[in-house]
């Protein structure tokens, strides 16, 4: 998951709002609690609303997403 607060990703490709059926919503809202940032840090009743927020982005297996020293332009959920 990669939560981009709307802007296009690295290489100009904008990426969609999440269409959730609502399982995959609570499969979203279940994986936060499992963050300790969201966890620690921010109320149990938050999370749908970060989780509506979210933006779904996928790679192939070995592509390149960030590297040392790029200047990070979004906050990335890795959920495999």
């Amino acid at each position: 998951l990669n939560f981009l607060n709307g802007q296009s990703s690295k290489h100009g490709q904008v990426v969609e709002e999440m269409d959730l059926c609502r399982e995959d919503f609570e499969e979203i809202v279940t994986f936060l609690t499992s963050v300790p940032l969201f966890k620690n840090q921010l109320p149990r009743s938050e999370l749908p609303k970060v989780a509506m927020k979210l933006k779904r982005k996928e790679w192939r297996p070995g592509q390149e997403i960030v590297k040392q020293g790029d200047v990070g332009k979004a906050f990335y959920l890795i959920m495999s």
